[in-house]
């Protein structure tokens, strides 16, 4: 019988670290602007790649001499992080190479083909590069940021301050992860502090991500819809935005799912928040970021694709996830799910 490669249901509800047994030879990769990892000049990006590298035996970095090769086949993963202070908005200005159009090509054909994607921080814009969405940010800044006693957390539950809303924690990104209430009394993941209110660390604060009320989706950041046209028009899933937000504003962290032409998972991650090597150091909640990625690159490693069709044994009654990954009694019309019959797993609109 043919198989398809296709979503497992198993996978969207459960995540896993980089040193569990679920993702044992699975292969992913880490772009890093240099030779080698030492060879980076950018810390924060130094930084990321080599713990990706230390903590994962199967990952291998890449440079701009392979990236011309890298296919679904070599690396079912491929995580690229840009944090840099100074540069201008837009996909246009990201620092060579990210910008050519060459790279750009290579990575454009890598997700077609199959191949997930992990961009983090300044490295979402590439999303608009590729042609994955055809709007550009609005949520952007590259200073050199300053000192700060708050602790800088995402916001999971969309619209906690109204009367609807949208509750992303269950998504495997998420999975273990410390979460405090100095917002809204909520509990949101934090990522970025001392864990002393009393005691101030230096922040960047590199936003890079799209507001989609700011970009004409909805009728303002007060009510769902926001998101839900932006979800709607992209195929992607909304996972969270900053930690003190009430309603339904930003699109901090984006799970763009498979479509027909993109049949990789893009995932991006944009919040200043995710800031991998603080200037003074001393980040409380430097293991979420690190879990957080752990999450991301495991989820994406365990995707597949070629969801488009599939065998199924008719026999078998139908199981029903939502996208997070949560079993649904009742599908409602008009909603996508993941739908299961056996062994076997397709997303369907009911």
């Amino acid at each position: 019988m043919k198989k398809n490669l296709l979503i497992a249901a198993a996978a969207l509800m459960a995540a896993s670290t980089l040193s569990a047994a679920t993702i044992e030879g699975k292969k992913v990769a880490v772009y890093i602007d240099g030779a080698s990892v030492g060879a980076v000049d950018n810390n924060q990006e130094r930084e990321a790649a080599q713990w990706l590298l230390n903590n994962d035996k199967a990952a291998v970095a890449v440079t701009a001499d392979d990236i011309e090769n890298i296919t679904p086949a070599k690396a079912e993963a491929l995580w690229i992080h840009i944090d840099r202070c100074g540069i201008a908005a837009g996909s246009a200005n990201l620092p060579a190479p990210f910008n050519n159009a060459a790279f750009v090509a290579h990575i454009k054909d890598y997700v077609k083909a199959g191949g997930n994607l992990l961009l983090t921080k300044q490295a979402t814009q590439l999303a608009t590069a590729i042609g994955r969405i055809d709007k550009e940010v609005n949520s952007f800044s590259s200073g050199e940021g300053g000192d700060g006693k708050d602790t800088w957390t995402v916001q999971n539950v969309y619209g906690v301050n109204c009367s609807e809303q949208l509750d992303r924690s269950a998504h495997p990104i998420y999975a273990g992860l410390e979460t405090i209430n100095d917002y809204n009394n909520r509990p949101t993941v934090a990522l970025l502090g001392t864990g002393d209110p009393t005691t101030a660390m230096w922040r960047e604060d590199h936003n890079c991500f799209w507001i989609p009320a700011d970009l004409g989706f909805g009728a303002g950041n007060d009510t769902p819809a926001c998101l839900t046209e932006f979800e709607k028009a992209y195929n992607c899933v909304c996972l969270g935005t900053w930690g003190h937000v009430g309603d339904f504003c930003g699109a901090g962290i984006i799970d763009f799912e498979p479509t027909s032409e993109f049949k990789g998972r893009v995932i991006t991650i944009g919040l200043a928040a995710y800031e991998w090597a603080p200037r003074n150091g001393g980040n409380n909640y430097h293991s979420n970021i690190q879990n957080m990625t752990s999450n991301a690159i495991s989820y994406l490693a365990l995707s597949t694709t070629g969801i488009e069709s599939a065998v199924t044994d008719a026999d078998e009654a139908p199981v029903y996830y939502n996208l997070q990954g949560i079993r649904v009694a009742e599908p409602e019309a008009g909603v996508i799910y993941i739908e299961r019959r056996g062994s076997v797993a397709k997303k369907v609109i009911k």
